[in-house]
């Protein structure tokens, strides 16, 4: 009897979620629930609010050699308090940043010292009337600088390069700029003669690319520049076989060499821009005799003097000879 009446329930809250839960019943429900959020919102944007926002801050007028002893803020943090509709366009009255000038307090040593009185007028004029600013944070900008040795040091590529399939490196990557200004103690900068780029892997290269890539970070060490441009490029190649005669070296006088085989198959690989500007007249295959070898076979060797073409291999690596006299 009770189990009955148990299923006899969730029978019926089923049918009474079925029904309630119509389409219809949904759509008036996000309806209302719409018209509840807008006014909200509308509330929302006419009632007195507080709100807090970050703003850059950039300086100018700092020589290179000049470091601090804290980092100057990037930013300073404001809380404005106004109705809601007019604290949301403030997202874009400072949106850029607050730059100050510090060439005029910097020489050798010493601080810089921006006051309330140089950030607060420069907030207050984008203000609106009825804006009232409640509060500045830092109120005030100061640290202490000192002047660093400084050096000239290369830069090199620590990364690795790969091409494409059917594609070939056209030789190192360059970087831009090669050199960079390294800034620290004099002891420090004595030892170091380069700084490495971070290993990266560019690949998939088809033509001229350049990519920015960050630097390896040194201890105590101060970098004019935190990344480097790095150029690379690569050309599309094809192979091209050539059977060429095989040229004893190294024979003594009045002996002669006979060779089994007396050709070679030499296949070579070629940018498409100089696939007919091969010429197998061009093409060296040789072995080098040495009469202290006992080896019944000399390996052979091949080369040519077109520097657009580079030997892949030879068929076959090795041969049989035989030495006459005249």
């Amino acid at each position: 009897m009770i189990q009955e009446f148990g299923n006899r329930i969730r029978t019926n809250t089923r049918q009474w979620a079925v029904a309630f839960f119509t389409w219809r019943n949904i759509l008036v429900f996000i309806l209302f629930l719409l018209i509840a959020t807008l006014m909200w919102y509308v509330h929302a944007l006419n009632s007195i609010r507080e709100r807090t926002i970050n703003i850059s801050v950039v300086y100018t007028g700092i020589p290179e050699q000049i470091a601090f002893e804290t980092a100057l803020p990037d930013k300073v943090t404001v809380r404005l308090r106004d109705s809601g509709k007019r604290l949301i366009a403030y997202s874009d009255i400072f949106s850029k940043p607050m730059e100050f000038d510090l060439s005029e307090q910097i020489h050798k040593e010493g601080s810089v010292y921006i006051s309330a009185d140089q950030i607060r007028p420069r907030i207050n004029d984008q203000l609106q009337g009825t804006t009232k600013l409640q509060e500045v944070m830092p109120e005030a900008i100061t640290a202490r600088y000192y002047t660093e040795s400084q050096k000239t040091v290369d830069v090199v590529f620590a990364g690795k390069l790969k091409a494409a399939q059917q594609y070939e490196i056209d030789g190192d990557a360059t970087v831009n700029p090669a050199k960079i200004k390294i800034f620290g103690q004099k002891s420090t900068l004595g030892n170091i003669k380069q700084v490495l780029t971070a290993e990266v892997d560019i690949e998939g290269i088809k033509d001229t690319v350049t990519q920015t890539v960050a630097l390896q970070p040194l201890e105590s060490v101060r970098f004019s520049q935190q990344s480097v441009e790095v150029t690379a490029s690569a050309s599309q190649y094809t192979e091209r076989v050539f059977t060429c005669p095989v040229v004893a070296e190294g024979l003594g006088y009045g002996q002669t060499m006979r060779l089994f085989p007396a050709t070679a198959e030499v296949r070579v690989k070629v940018d498409l821009c100089h696939y007919n500007d091969v010429d197998p007249d061009k093409l060296k295959v040789f072995c080098t005799y040495n009469k202290n070898d006992d080896s019944r076979k000399l390996k052979l060797h091949a080369s040519s003097s077109q520097e657009f073409v580079k030997v892949v291999r030879l068929n076959p690596t090795d041969i049989e000879y035989l030495i006459e006299r005249k």
